[in-house]
């Protein structure tokens, strides 16, 4: 049943997924360059979906396993860079535009100074990356919400979104090693739970791009 399930849900993540691609993508050619962050972190996401369904099959190895711990790798780090640069695009604080390059590469540092020290354990799962980059998302993401709050303008909905997946994937991360071993449907279920808020951020970035269309679309009757 729970196979059932985690399918009919991953093809909603998945279409909801390729739809944003398209819209985020015409909301960039019609030069809202802010949305340019989040457009590459979709694009990340569905080449990561891809290249574990590679894994999977294995058509894909690393090291000479199937492990997908090398994509997390990377896939973690591109999240850091796309929704840290499109907070500091959409936040409104000095200190952060003066020092945002030197506290990316000081934190990215930190992030991947283990695999600097041993090569070789990027070939297995580690959240260590999750620990340092997520919690400052979040915080990022935190000082969004008290900005909406006081400006009654922005992008909210994005904001949720990206609220929502950080923390599920703060969960996930940090419980993961407590899965191994467990029966499949048990682990299938898991998936399903990971993926309603994937689901929910993708419904929630379709709405605001939708909202943008919407508001050129009713300047441009005005225009005329």
């Amino acid at each position: 049943m729970w196979k059932s399930i985690f399918d009919f849900s991953f093809d909603i993540y998945y279409i909801s997924l390729v739809l944003n691609i398209f819209l985020f993508s015409g909301a960039v050619f019609l030069r809202k360059y802010l949305f340019a962050p989040i457009l590459f972190y979709l694009i990340t996401g569905l080449l990561t979906e891809h290249i574990t369904i590679l894994i999977l099959n294995n058509d894909l190895l690393f090291f000479g396993q199937q492990t997908n711990a090398p994509v997390k790798v990377i896939y973690d780090l591109i999240q850091f860079l796309t929704i840290s640069y499109f907070f500091k695009r959409s936040l409104n604080y000095q200190w952060l535009n003066k020092w945002y390059v030197l506290l990316m590469v000081l934190l990215i540092l930190i992030a991947i100074a283990p695999y600097l020290l041993t090569p070789s354990d990027i070939a297995f799962h580690n959240p260590w990356i999750s620990f340092i980059t997520i919690p400052v998302l979040l915080f990022l993401s935190t000082l969004y919400f008290l900005q909406l709050l006081r400006q009654k303008k922005g992008y909210a909905y994005i904001n949720i979104g990206l609220f929502l997946i950080l923390g599920s994937s703060m969960v996930r991360d940090s419980t993961s090693p407590f899965y191994e071993g467990v029966p499949m449907e048990i682990y299938r279920m898991k998936g399903v739970l990971l993926l309603i808020p994937l689901i929910m951020m993708q419904f929630l970035f379709t709405y605001e791009c939708f909202l943008f269309f919407k508001s050129r679309k009713e300047f441009s009757i005005k225009s005329q």
